[in-house]
């Protein structure tokens, strides 16, 4: 058998490996994630600026 690690340690090893790598993906996405969200919610908020909503009609129900 050779020196060094072995299977065991290659396989938990290359799993390590893994988590890291998902740990840091997850890192680096939440930021986007995070400005995505507020950009949405800026664009949807009702305090938006009005000459954002100019061109768009809105029907009014009757009665109102």
């Amino acid at each position: 058998m050779k020196a060094g690690i072995g299977r065991r340690g290659e396989k938990t090893l290359r799993l390590s490996l893994l988590f890291i790598v998902m740990d840091l993906l997850t890192l680096l996405a939440y930021p986007i994630v995070f400005a995505h969200g507020k950009l949405r919610q800026f664009s949807n908020s009702k305090e938006s600026i009005p000459l954002a909503n100019v061109f768009v009609t809105v029907p009014v129900p009757p009665g109102t």
